[in-house]
Formats: structure tokens, C-alpha cells, sequence
């Protein structure tokens, strides 16, 4: 007597490959899940090491209020530089990674119209030396002239200004014009999402809104409670708030972690019921087979000839599955991946390869149980089998 559940399973070619074409669907969707998860990885841990163009390891940040004066801090900061394990103290308007200040900025000679949009930030002496911004041209703000209402430009704003020798050349900015002193470097103060852009330093003596102190190679806790005694002593209605500068950077990449670990779920879902769908196929593509088995063990074939068999029809659909996903995520990869990210990592032939092989070796570990059952059923009731 037959099984009544197999009068309801479509038979035929038609439903056969339909069968396949969905197997085949969902492991090229495990393949993209897969390949997401490798790529946020990978970029994230690209975009931590990239070189932002300062020193950000071993700065304490501490949120001092709103619009503290240059003058009111000078207590402070010459307290705390006495103390060995402290080699620089300055302050800013706000803190890297988040700086999100842009302006109006008119090149001498030129009118409104011509005006550049610049990120701008404000800064306090010792700022650039503490960070290690790299001066290429001129020099750095200092206290033995008077660079109020000056600026230091990055390369990439004297490039957009097209100015090969920036310094002597005068900006204006909110009605104010002053004079370039220094070129740096690029640096990245915003979300390395995007391209650097040209920035302007000012020296800012009113509003500064953080304290950065610059920690020598010693434990944090050693000089870290003698800040805090200073800061109760200097601001004792005043939350001593801190955080390290290459934390609040390493924060600013959460986004792309949060991304990973969800395209991370997915994959494993994605290769779940990927391989619960291969179980299934391979169920009833060995009950449609169990003669033939029966025949072929009849013959003299070995479990291991029996497996093979078994396998080979389903290595098939895997190995088209990853033929057909690997390249389109290629094309979309160079496509898509550079309108996300400005700056991104290699993602080189290693990563298909492992997307593949963990996709290969999950999905033939599924229909190797069944395989294996049918390989060790008598041959004579296999030839009982309608």
C-alpha cells in the first residue's frame, strides 16, 4: 500500500526542477547573507585602523559645559600639565568623530558666489601639537604671535582654493577675514563615510566646550583620579563626564557593527532553512530513487558508490548556486559598496571562496544523513519499493 502523503507531491520533471530552482534561490541568498556579514567585518575592522591623520590613542576627553573662555581654563590647564604622566592640555568647541561644523569661507579676491563650504573647527593652543597634525606648509598656532582670527587650512581645501602657496592668503569667514599661517595634512574629524573635506582651523579663545589632555605611556587610573580631584577642586557643581578620544571614535563605527551582526543573523537563517530545504529535496529525491538504489546495491555498488550519487545531483545545485551569486555580488559590490563608503577595504577573491565553502560544506552535510540512510537499506526491500 502507498504512503498517502505521496499522492500529494507534484511529480514530473516540472515539479522536479522547480523544486531545484528553489533550493537554488535560497542558497544564493544564504551566499549574499554570508558575504554581507564577511564585508561588514572586514570594512569595520579597515575603517579602525585607518590612518585619520591624527593621534587619537591616550586623549582624555571631558565635557567642561557650554562656551568656557581660554582664560577661565588657564588654572586648570597649568595645574594638571604639572603632573609627569600629562603632555599636553588644550580644549575645542567639540570632539572628533562628531564635529559637524560647516560655513561659508570667501578666498580673498573673491565675492560671495565663490564662496567654499569648509568644515570649520575651533581650537585652543597645543591643540594641533597634542593631536600630531601634520604642518606641511607654515606653522602652527602659537602663543608668541597673534593668531586671533587666523586659520590653518588642510591640503584639501588649498587644492579646492587652488592655491599652491596658501600661507600669506587671506579667508574670510562670518564677516571676519584673516590671514592662512599653516597647511596640514588631512585629517578625518567627521564619519569616515565620507571623503574628507576642506576643513579650516580657527583658534576659538570664548567657546570651548571640551578639555582634551594627552596621557603619557602610563596606566590611566594613575593619572586619572588626579583629574578628577583637580576638576571637583576647579568645578564642583560640574559632572566630571570623560571618555577616551580612540573610544568615542571606535563608537562612531558602531553603525556598520550593528549592520554586521544582523546581515550575521540572516546568513543564519539563511543557510537554516537553506539546508532544511536541501533535507527536504533530498528526502524525496531519494524516495523517487529507491529502486534505482536497490538495482544499483543489487549490482555489487558500495555505500560509498551510493553516497557519491546522491551527493554529485546535489553538489550540482550548490556549486550553481554559488556560480550565480558570487559574480552578481561582485557587480554589486563595485557598485553599491562605494556609495556607502568612502574609503573601503579590499574584499578579494579569499572571501567567495569561504562564502562559498561554508555554504557547500553546510549544505552537503544536510543531505549527507539522508544519503547515508539510503546507502544502508537492505537491497531487497528497496526492490519491494513502488
Amino acid at each position: 500500500m502507498r504512503p498517502l502523503f505521496r499522492e500529494n507531491l507534484p511529480t514530473g520533471k516540472k515539479g522536479t526542477r522547480l523544486r531545484q530552482a528553489l533550493i537554488v534561490l535560497q542558497m544564493v541568498a544564504a551566499i549574499f547573507s554570508v558575504l554581507v556579514t564577511l564585508i561588514s567585518i572586514n570594512q569595520y575592522h579597515y575603517l579602525l585602523n585607518f590612518d585619520v591623520g591624527y593621534a587619537k590613542d591616550r586623549v582624555l576627553l571631558i565635557k567642561l559645559g557650554i562656551n568656557y573662555s581660554s582664560v577661565k581654563l588657564r588654572p586648570l590647564r597649568e595645574d594638571l600639565k604639572r603632573h609627569p604622566d600629562i603632555n599636553f592640555v588644550s580644549a575645542a568647541v567639540w570632539a572628533p568623530a562628531n564635529w559637524g561644523s560647516m560655513r561659508k569661507v570667501t578666498p580673498e579676491g573673491s565675492g560671495e558666489m565663490d564662496a567654499l563650504t569648509m568644515n570649520t573647527y575651533g581650537i585652543d593652543y597645543d591643540f594641533i601639537e597634542m593631536l600630531d597634525l601634520k604642518i606641511l606648509q607654515g606653522r602652527s598656532f602659537s602663543r608668541e604671535f597673534a593668531d586671533s582670527g587666523k586659520f590653518i587650512i588642510n591640503e584639501t581645501a588649498a587644492r579646492k582654493l587652488n592655491w599652491k602657496n596658501p600661507v600669506g592668503k587671506k579667508l574670510s569667514m562670518r564677516g571676519q577675514t584673516g590671514v592662512v599661517v599653516g597647511v596640514t595634512k588631512d585629517f578625518y574629524f567627521k564619519e569616515l563615510l565620507f571623503s574628507v573635506w576642506p576643513t579650516a582651523l580657527y583658534l576659538e579663545r570664548q567657546n570651548l566646550n571640551y578639555l582634551y589632555i594627552k596621557l603619557a605611556d602610563a596606566p590611566v587610573s594613575r593619572v586619572l583620579n588626579f583629574i578628577q580631584n583637580r576638576w571637583r577642586e576647579f568645578a564642583p557643581d560640574m559632572p566630571f563626564e570623560y571618555a577616551m578620544l580612540n573610544d568615542r571614535f571606535e563608537e562612531n563605527l558602531s553603525g556598520i557593527v550593528k549592520w554586521g551582526a544582523m546581515a550575521g543573523m540572516i546568513s543564519v537563517f539563511s543557510i537554516l532553512f537553506s539546508c532544511l530545504g536541501l533535507f527536504g529535496l533530498a528526502s524525496y529525491t531519494i524516495r523517487r530513487k529507491t529502486k534505482e538504489i536497490g538495482i544499483r546495491k543489487a549490482h555489487g555498488a558500495t555505500m560509498a558508490n551510493i553516497i557519491k550519487l546522491i551527493l554529485f545531483d546535489f553538489f550540482r545545485l550548490i556549486t550553481l548556486a554559488i556560480v550565480i551569486a558570487c559574480p552578481l555580488f561582485y557587480i554589486l559590490d563595485r557598485l553599491l559598496i562605494p556609495k556607502i563608503f568612502a574609503y573601503q577595504a579590499e574584499f578579494g577573491f579569499g572571501f567567495y571562496a569561504l562564502a562559498g565553502a561554508l555554504i557547500l560544506t553546510s549544505g552537503l552535510a544536510a543531505v549527507l544523513f539522508q544519503a547515508f540512510h539510503a546507502a544502508r537499506t537492505n537491497p531487497a526491500n528497496s526492490l519491494r519499493y513502488e
